[in-house]
């Protein structure tokens, strides 16, 4: 009992009082080899970004990201599939099934830079977390 105990303390330890934090802490340099406890703030923008990643996600392309760059990533990847499946009718050392399978892996590939489309709509962004309610608990 005493070991499921600790497991659930352990669990919430990092978002309770400084006392139950060195505790742990105590408990990760024993059994992990920590050296340096993290930070609150750091564990703040842990526990933040596990909980709401797609808004700390969206806040940062909102304030930092380059279209522009999404842009050339994208073009960059489309030659690279290109080139890819160009270079793929050439080799000899694959025969025709193979080569059919594999071109039509190629092109059910999909690309995944930079951020979702519907980050550009503010109201998709809303729609996905309706009904979370966000307070002040430390």
């Amino acid at each position: 009992a005493n070991y499921l105990h600790w497991r659930v303390v352990k669990v919430f330890s990092r978002d309770l009082n400084d006392k139950i934090r060195s505790l742990a802490f105590a408990f990760d340099q024993v059994f992990t080899g920590a050296t340096q406890d993290h930070p609150r703030w750091r564990e703040c923008i842990f526990s933040t970004n596990n909980a709401m990643s797609m808004a700390v996600g969206y806040s940062y392309v909102q304030k930092h990201f380059d279209d522009s760059a999404k842009k050339t990533a994208l073009e960059m990847s489309e030659n690279i599939k290109s080139v890819f499946s160009e270079e793929m009718s050439k080799v000899t050392w694959m025969d025709n099934d193979t080569r059919i399978a594999a071109r039509a892996k190629v092109d059910s590939m999909s690309q995944l830079i930079g951020y979702p489309q519907w980050f550009d709509d503010k109201n998709a962004m809303d729609n996905f977390y309706k009904g979370v309610s966000i307070f002040v608990v430390h």
